[in-house]
């Protein structure tokens, strides 16, 4: 489930019927993963939150979201999820609706009728009013469909990648081109790009492995993919719209959980990796593994954050960064007095010692405003409560509590 920081620092998480919790905290804004807004002001937060927004009712007692994409940018925000058909529970419905600060949400509008077996999908806002929903679908091969939003309008219906693609990212750069990657093949990591005169590159192969991508861009269109390998983890950068050669970093977190990236506004490049909660060979103590680049666009080698003294099954971990280049992660760790923890990142200060959060559970997001105040979620759609915590820079973390309105969903 995706979160994020909206208008005056609202914090936004789906539940269960689509409800979001809009939290009135008095942050600042942030933008979506990988992209960052300036700020002009910050307030200490209500601890109070705010209460739940219905974003679409249900249509029938079976129509309930598997999972939600959650986009903040600005004023904007826009929800994309997925429900059965009434008809045939065999199809799936990409359905989508969006919000304005201090506005109402659109009535939902249907992007696409899918067949339910191994659909994905993901969502990004960009400038000047963009949007991109990009998902995978299984018949008889497997697809990758995507749909933008310029101009005021919905596109077509336009596929990338060939027969067998799946597992599709996406992300829109500060000056409007669209990138998405994804698996194609025998897991080889592929991406295309839709540029500003609104035309799709060709293909791109990244890499002849790999696990799920993930994608980060800045203000002045530096990108950056990472994926998942046997060995850590792989990296592609575009800068100045020239691709570097591909990174391959390795380190002891073997095929580790969801690779973060993020991207700096002068183009460097930060990267995570996690000890899988699925990975059951080679458990070790170090389970959180991270690189970033130099100046000059070189690599460092591979370190460890918070080492632990006993041996760790596995991590969720989400990081951010902002518009200034620094950076928050999060994590929370399957190991003897486990705790979700954080920590700061600067480019040539490194990261600060870890503090606990105070949260518990999976499902971890967090994002870091341009004002320097931090904010981390916890929970997943259909759960019975979203949690939150905020930290203010040079402060401790608190953690407020949300309320709901009495027919919120639980």
């Amino acid at each position: 489930m995706a979160r994020g920081i909206g208008p005056a620092g609202a914090i936004t998480g789906s539940l269960a019927c689509l409800a979001l919790t809009m939290v009135a905290t008095g942050l600042t804004e942030v933008g979506t993963s990988g992209q960052a807004t300036s700020t002009k002001s910050i307030r200490k937060p209500d601890p109070a939150g705010g209460l739940a927004e219905h974003v679409a009712a249900r249509r029938s007692t079976s129509d309930v979201p598997r999972e939600a994409r959650i986009r903040i940018r600005g004023t904007r925000t826009l929800a994309v999820w997925d429900t059965p058909a009434r008809d045939d529970p065999r199809t799936t419905l990409l359905r989508t609706a969006s919000r304005r600060a201090a506005g109402h949400w659109t009535r939902p509008r249907t992007l696409a009728w899918v067949p339910r077996s191994g659909i994905g999908y993901d969502a990004q806002l960009g400038p000047r009013g963009s949007a991109l929903v990009v998902w995978s679908f299984r018949n008889q091969k497997s697809h990758i469909v995507e749909r933008h939003f310029v101009r005021g309008a919905w596109s077509g219906p336009h596929r990338l990648g060939g027969d067998h693609a799946s597992v599709p990212a996406a992300v829109i750069d500060g000056r409007g081109a669209m990138t998405v990657a994804w698996l194609s093949g025998a897991s080889g990591v592929d991406a295309a790009t839709r540029g500003r005169d609104g035309a799709w590159s060709r293909t791109r192969h990244l890499w002849s492995s790999g696990s799920d991508p993930v994608l980060a861009a800045n203000r002045h269109g530096d990108l950056a993919v990472a994926w998942g390998t046997a060995k850590g983890a792989g990296v592609a950068v575009r800068q100045r719209d020239r691709w570097r050669r591909t990174r391959m970093l390795d380190s002891v977190i073997s095929y580790p959980g969801q690779v973060q990236v993020v991207v700096a506004p002068g183009g460097r490049v930060l990267v995570m990796w996690p000890r899988s909660t699925e990975e059951d060979a080679a458990r070790t103590r170090r389970h959180l593994a991270w690189a970033r680049t130099l100046p000059d666009g070189a690599w460092t080698r591979v370190r460890y954050l918070d080492t632990r003294r006993s041996v760790v099954s596995g991590t969720d971990l989400s990081l951010s960064m902002n518009s200034h280049g620094r950076a928050v992660a999060v994590w929370s760790a399957i190991a003897d007095g486990a705790s979700t923890r954080a920590s700061r990142f600067r480019f040539g200060h490194g990261w600060s010692r870890p503090q606990t959060v105070g949260i518990a559970g999976f499902g971890l997001e967090t994002s870091l405003t341009g004002s320097g105040t931090a904010v981390a979620t916890s929970g997943s759609v259909g759960s019975r409560s979203t949690r939150w915590a905020f930290q203010l820079p040079g402060g401790r973390w608190h953690v407020p509590v949300l309320r709901r309105t009495p027919d919120a969903p639980r």
